[in-house]
C-alpha cells in the first residue's frame, strides 16, 4: 500500500492523502482541515479536524498520516493553542479505537439538549438600550449581513444553502436585539411539526454585548415564541393525541444542539432550562 498526497476536495496538497495498492486501486483517503476561529473557540483558536474513509485495512494508516500533517500545521502556528480532533458516531467503536491509538481522548461532543415548552412572560430583564425585533430574514440587506457573519464566525462553507433550508422551515423566525449602534445578539428558531418540537438553530451575541444578559433574554424570547406557536393537531396528521389532551400541549418541547467545549454556550443552555439528552456526534481529540 502506498500513501501519497492528492487534491480532490479543495484542501492544500499537503493536507490530503490517498492510499492505493500496487495496481493503483484507490483504497481510501484522509484529510487534515485546519480552521482558525478565536471568536468561537478563544481557549484553543486553532482546530484541525482529521477524517478518513475507505477500506478498513487502510483507515488506521491514513488517520496516522492526517494526524502527522495536523501536528506540522499546529507547529507552524507558534504561540497559538491548538487542538486536533475527529468526528465519530457515538456507536462507531472501531473508529474510536483507532483514534485512541493515536492518543485522542473522548473529551468533547455535540449534545442535544431539551426542555419543556411552558407559557408565561419573559423572566429576564431586557438589556438596557436594546429593542427586541423578529423577522424572517426576507430583507436582502439583512440576509447579506447575516450570511457574512455566518461565514466568518461559524465557518459554514454552505451558509447560503443552510439558510435557504432553514428559512423554508415552518415557523422560521429570527429574534434579535438591536441597539442604536447595531446588532447586540440574535437567535434563529423554527418548528418541527412532525415531532412537535421547537428548534433553536443558532444563537449569537456581539462581542461588546457579552455577559450583559443578551443571550439569556433571547433564549427566553425563543421559549415564549415557541409557546405562542403551539400547533393545532390538524397540522400534525401523523401524531395521535389523547382525547383529553388540550391542543396547547401539542408543542411539547424545544431543543438546542451544543458543543461541550463551548462552555459559555453550555452554561447558557443550562440557565435557560435545557438539559443534556443525547450525544449526536463525539469529537475526540488532543490538545497541543
Amino acid at each position: 500500500m502506498i500513501i501519497r498526497n492528492v487534491t480532490t476536495s479543495g484542501q492544500r496538497l499537503e493536507n490530503e492523502f490517498e492510499a492505493v495498492d500496487a495496481l493503483e486501486n484507490r483504497l481510501g483517503w484522509s484529510r487534515a482541515e485546519p480552521v482558525m476561529n478565536e471568536l468561537l473557540m478563544p481557549e484553543r483558536p486553532l482546530e484541525i479536524r482529521i477524517s478518513a474513509g475507505g477500506a478498513e485495512a487502510a483507515r488506521q494508516q491514513l488517520l496516522a498520516a492526517a494526524m502527522a500533517r495536523a501536528m506540522v500545521v499546529a507547529h507552524g502556528h507558534p504561540g497559538v493553542k491548538a487542538r486536533i480532533y475527529a468526528e465519530c458516531a457515538p456507536d462507531d467503536d472501531a473508529l474510536m479505537e483507532h483514534l485512541e491509538s493515536l492518543g485522542f481522548q473522548d473529551d468533547d461532543a455535540v449534545v442535544r439538549m431539551r426542555r419543556q415548552v411552558v407559557g408565561g412572560p419573559i423572566t429576564r430583564h431586557l438589556p438596557e438600550g436594546c429593542v427586541l425585533i423578529g423577522d424572517r430574514l426576507e430583507d436582502p440587506r439583512e440576509r447579506a449581513f447575516f450570511l457574512e457573519r455566518e461565514e466568518k464566525l461559524f465557518r459554514r462553507p454552505d451558509a447560503r444553502a443552510w439558510l435557504d433550508e432553514a428559512t423554508a422551515k415552518r415557523g422560521f423566525c429570527r429574534l434579535l436585539l438591536t441597539t442604536r449602534g447595531g446588532l447586540a445578539g440574535e437567535v434563529i428558531c423554527w418548528m418541527e411539526p412532525e415531532t412537535r418540537t421547537g428548534v433553536v438553530g443558532q444563537a449569537y451575541t456581539a462581542p461588546d454585548w457579552r455577559r450583559k444578559g443578551v443571550a439569556s433574554y433571547l433564549m427566553e424570547a425563543a421559549r415564549q415564541y415557541f409557546d405562542r406557536c403551539r400547533l393545532p393537531a390538524a397540522y400534525v396528521p401523523k401524531m395521535r393525541f389523547a382525547k383529553d389532551r388540550p391542543p396547547a400541549d401539542n408543542l411539547l418541547e424545544s431543543i438546542v444542539d451544543v458543543r461541550r467545549r463551548m462552555t459559555a454556550a453550555m452554561r447558557l443552555a443550562a440557565s435557560a432550562g435545557y438539559r443534556s439528552d443525547e450525544t449526536l456526534v463525539k469529537l475526540p481529540g488532543m490538545d497541543l
